[in-house]
């Protein structure tokens, strides 16, 4: 009987003298053939490549977040560019302060409407600012306006400028009511109405 011709080299020395096992007749058996990293650990292998396209897809995710990120704070500071340079321009400050925090923020040209450009802005700071003779007047506004959790005018008053001077302002303010009823932001407006007093 006969039996089909079959060929079997060792792959050791096909990778000694540099042969290619492309070259060998078909059906040869290559033996001592050192394994693949996929024919010795599928596994581990799959593992890794969905780790990679997992964190590959996390990164993308966060990269566009972060571009959607940086387009709203860029649209979010030119939009209260506009705000302050519109206030600014009709000689309006816009203040607001925050009650649980004890915060107050005041756009630049109501800062120099007060003469705190140099110092801190805090609600002390702020009554510093006021004329002695009105700032009992100035405290008890503040502090209606803070019960009250409604618009409400807080009157005029005099500041004292750094270089010694008096302006005269107007404010009034409106309150954002909590759950509990009671205002947690104060929002308002300052005027100058020196030339006018």
């Amino acid at each position: 009987t006969n039996t089909p011709h079959s060929y079997r080299v060792d792959a050791r020395q096909l990778q000694r003298w540099g042969m290619s096992d492309s070259n060998l007749p078909p059906g040869t058996d290559v033996l001592y053939r050192t394994p693949t990293l996929w024919e010795q650990h599928p596994n581990v292998v799959l593992s890794t490549v969905a780790a990679f396209v997992l964190l590959t897809t996390i990164l993308m995710v966060l990269s566009v977040q972060m571009v959607r990120r940086r387009r709203a704070e860029a649209a979010l500071k030119e939009s209260e560019d506009r705000m302050a340079f519109a206030a600014a321009s009709s000689n309006t400050g816009l203040w607001q302060y925050d009650v649980v925090t004890g915060r107050l923020w005041a756009t630049e040209h109501c800062r120099s409407m007060l003469g705190l450009n140099a110092h801190p802005l805090t609600p002390a700071s702020l009554l510093r600012a006021v004329h002695p003779d009105d700032r009992r007047l100035a405290a008890a506004a503040l502090r209606s306006v803070m019960h009250a959790g409604q618009a409400i005018a807080l009157g005029e008053f005099r500041v004292l400028q750094p270089n010694g001077s008096i302006r005269w302002l107007a404010t009034s303010g409106h309150g954002d009511l909590g759950g509990d009823g009671r205002p947690v932001k104060i929002s308002g407006v300052v005027i100058d109405i020196t030339e006018r007093k």
